[in-house]
């Protein structure tokens, strides 16, 4: 059977890959992880010879190289990505090993991309961004321009709660993609917006409800255009629960707190032990779920209509953590088109099937509009 190995499979995100990869395949997985004493204890909650761990320093090639010798596909949940991810696919393409991540940093993306031609003279498919958002955004727009060729824009939010995460990584990413340049595509070009502004009313499925989302930095404005065609305008807001925290990241930025990635890596230490501290904030506080809305819509200006909405809202391990593992089984079974680097949009050529996948795990797609 298939060797998948999952780097950062003992943090939040990567257990979610390894819980449905092994729940869903026969596959043998490896969960690696720099802390070597949780990826054991995680590795035996499943009492399975299919599940073993390994220490890993992403950071050492040569380690990172052996470790992946003898495996089909490496599944990197191992962030902050803006770190990290270009030195795990450079490892695969050496060793000549498939790949899948779930990168969400835009600037570590277009790194990932540069890459395309050495990956493909190494005969691997890298597949980046394979999540929640980027991820299952990529596959709902999709989906959206394939029932709707007429469509010429699309509108991405997503809510993250901070009742639904843990670990410095996710802290980190939020941290480094308020401070950085911010992608929208407008007019057929790419244009740089300022992060936390443009703000507008979105209502995802309930008990989430109607929040208020902002401009933050991520890849989808940077890929979806590429790859679907006909789309001139993809413009992305995020928000975080509970709202106020928003305004504390805001509050960092301009005080020149995260300026740099040494201060985002301490200020992230001490926000990660604040967590469930900040899911208390406001009058109603953060509950522990996270979502994504996709809209198409035709036109522009004043004659702009949405034609179709679709959203999802689920806790973020498997909002993310399925979304990925369905992704790593179906570039297993070829279900991709081969070859380079790819961002979702980009790799997998059906879209019903994989949004069956995901039915058929729970994770629920609901119809917003169209």
């Amino acid at each position: 059977m298939p060797k998948i190995l999952v780097i950062g499979g003992a943090g939040d995100i990567g257990q979610g890959v390894v819980r449905d990869l092994f729940e869903n395949s026969q596959n043998t997985i490896i969960i690696a992880d720099y802390n070597a004493e949780k990826a054991k204890r995680v590795a035996s909650n499943y009492s399975s010879s299919r599940v073993t761990s390994e220490f890993v320093d992403v950071n050492d090639l040569g380690q990172t190289i052996d470790l992946l010798g003898g495996c089909d596909v490496v599944v990197n949940c191992s962030g902050p990505f803006y770190k990290l991810a270009h030195k795990v696919l450079n490892a695969a393409i050496r060793v000549g090993v498939d790949y899948l991540d779930v990168c969400d940093d835009p600037d570590a993306t277009e790194r990932l991309l540069s890459m395309d031609r050495m990956a493909r003279e190494a005969g691997i498919t890298a597949v980046v961004g394979m999540g929640w958002t980027p991820g299952l955004s990529n596959i709902l727009a999709k989906r959206i321009v394939e029932e709707h060729p007429d469509v010429s824009g699309l509108d991405i939010h997503w809510v993250g709660s901070t009742a639904d995460a843990e670990g410095a990584a996710v802290v980190k990413h939020v941290l480094h993609v308020i401070q950085s340049p911010c992608w929208a595509y407008h007019g057929g070009e790419w244009v740089e917006v300022a992060p936390l502004t443009g703000h507008r009313e979105v209502v995802f499925p309930e008990p989430i409800g109607k929040q208020r989302a902002y401009y933050v930095g991520h890849p989808e404005p940077l890929t979806l255009p590429r790859f679907l065609k006909g789309v001139r305008d993809v413009d992305l807001r995020g928000v975080l629960l509970p709202p106020e925290v928003n305004s504390l990241g805001e509050l960092f930025a301009k005080l020149g707190f995260i300026d740099t990635p040494e201060k985002i890596d301490v200020l992230a230490e001490v926000l990660r032990a604040s967590l469930p501290l900040l899911s208390k904030l406001g009058e109603k506080g953060a509950i522990p779920l996270s979502g994504v809305r996709v809209d198409g819509y035709v036109g522009e200006g004043v004659g702009k209509r949405v034609v179709a909405s679709l959203a999802c809202v689920d806790s973020m391990q498997r909002i993310t953590g399925i979304p990925a593992s369905v992704g790593t089984l179906t570039l297993l079974g070829s279900g991709v088109h081969e070859g380079g680097v790819l961002p979702p949009e980009g790799a997998f050529r059906d879209t019903k099937r994989f949004l069956d996948e995901l039915a058929m795990r729970d994770v629920q797609i609901e119809v917003m509009a169209g």
